[in-house]
């Protein structure tokens, strides 16, 4: 029906951003860890390149999270059921987007650990609230 649809975007952009701000987050830390000592006349370009390192994470991570609600959206809707099956294959299309730039091994290896986590999140949730949930 037409409320999956949007329910389904509403979710994606809500993964999409919460992705976004985990990698901006992960983005400061990673500049702020590389920082180069300030210089007076050259400070907008250390703050371009600070701001080009929260972006390039900002980007990553969001691209894998919407990556991840997308696939599991489609999987949902072609098996009529949310279920391991449907998260592994999101944690698989995220973490092999998230890894393309390092190479197919990577992307595949990314795959085989995050799919196989993400697969394993419905089990774990059910065995800590204690039912089938």
């Amino acid at each position: 029906d037409g409320n999956f649809a949007m329910s389904g975007f509403d979710k994606t952009l809500d993964t999409t951003l919460a992705g976004a701000g985990v990698g901006a987050a992960y983005g400061a830390v990673v500049a702020a860890w590389k920082a180069k000592p300030m210089v007076a006349e050259r400070t907008a370009p250390l703050l371009l390149d600070t701001a080009g390192v929260i972006a390039r994470h900002a980007g990553i991570l969001a691209g894998s999270a919407a990556a991840f609600q997308i696939t599991k959206s489609t999987v949902v809707a072609m098996r009529g059921e949310e279920d391991a099956v449907a998260n592994g294959m999101g944690g698989c299309a995220a973490a092999a987007l998230a890894m393309f730039r390092a190479g197919a091994p990577a992307a595949l290896g990314g795959c085989l650990v995050v799919g196989t986590a993400a697969a394993l999140v419905p089990r774990v949730k059910e065995e800590m609230m204690g039912s089938k949930h």
